[in-house]
């Protein structure tokens, strides 16, 4: 009927309702992009993903490329690495991370329970620290500051005596070498490549004129030398070596000073009727002499 029609008419024009209106929306799969649980059939929206799992463990991770969407242990020994923050929609980070100091804090590093890991006690936090009374090391001993971590999170400060040794150069341990006396503190002496305690070995001889004592000052053997490795200055000589210059060694075996040459008297030969050769500026008595001998071979030439 007209009036049948025209009722059908009106539903039409009304519209109806949308398509989505009154549906339930299907959840977001497992690795799907998201920014709330709410989104997510598995109820967790982890570090920009829908993850099987809260993923809540400092080191786990749901957003490795290689297994998107399944919780994951992050890192390696070898390949050390942050947790991941799995930042809320305001940005602030939901996972917590790894607590230390410095380089002696936590790591991730595989553990399967996504747990951290942390640098082992033989691992510096930072370079060690050597310092001596005065700065110089040139009396006191050096002592020598390591920081090391104690294997959870935190470090200890071991420190050590460089007992004859001065710091080394760059002031972060004490010297373990040396190549002369300079590289030890005093009283000691280096000593095939190690300072040696001058109480324990006694005086000893620094090679030129000085010998090195314990406790005292060091007494200056000049005239003498005191040779390298003898235990005391030298009492006589056997040759001028055996001297500090300028002092040379006598005949009766004393490093004396030397003496002075006389002085000699400027000489020079003239010929008669040949010039001065002073004047000339050749006063050398060698050529006189020669222009002296020229002279008289012509003589006896002439008298032939």
């Amino acid at each position: 009927s007209a009036a049948g029609a025209g009722g059908a008419g009106g539903v039409g024009a009304g519209g109806g309702s949308p398509a989505s209106a009154g549906l339930c929306t299907r959840k977001l799969p497992v690795s799907a992009s998201c920014t709330d649980d709410e989104q997510c059939a598995s109820a967790h929206c982890v570090d920009g993903v829908c993850c099987d799992s809260t993923c809540g463990a400092p080191c786990q991770a749901c957003d490795i490329a290689s297994s998107l969407g399944k919780c994951t242990s992050v890192g390696t020994d070898e390949r050390r690495e942050a947790p991941h923050p799995n930042a809320g929609a305001d940005g602030a980070p939901r996972r917590e991370g790894c607590i230390g100091d410095e380089s002696c804090r936590g790591y991730c590093g595989g553990n399967a329970d996504g747990s951290c890991k942390f640098p082992q006690r033989d691992e510096a936090l930072k370079e060690g620290e050597c310092t001596c009374a005065g700065g110089d090391c040139a009396v006191g001993a050096g002592t020598q500051a390591r920081f090391l971590c104690d294997g959870k999170g935190s470090y200890t400060t071991e420190t050590s005596s460089c007992r004859g040794f001065r710091c080394a150069e760059d002031g972060t341990a004490c010297r373990t070498t040396c190549t002369s006396d300079a590289e030890c503190i005093l009283d000691f002496i280096c000593q095939e490549g190690a300072c040696a305690d001058l109480r324990e070995t006694g005086p000893s001889c620094d090679g030129d004129r000085t010998l090195r004592t314990a406790d005292a000052a060091d007494p200056d053997c000049s005239p003498y030398r005191c040779p390298s490795g003898a235990g005391d200055c030298l009492k006589q000589c056997r040759s001028t070596d055996d001297c500090v210059s300028p002092s040379v060694c006598s005949l009766a075996g004393e490093c004396v000073a030397p003496l002075s040459p006389p002085g000699v008297p400027s000489c020079s030969c003239r010929v008669p009727g040949a010039a001065d050769l002073g004047e000339r500026g050749a006063g050398s008595p060698l050529l006189a002499l020669l222009a002296g001998l020229g002279v008289a071979a012509a003589a006896r030439r002439r008298r032939r």
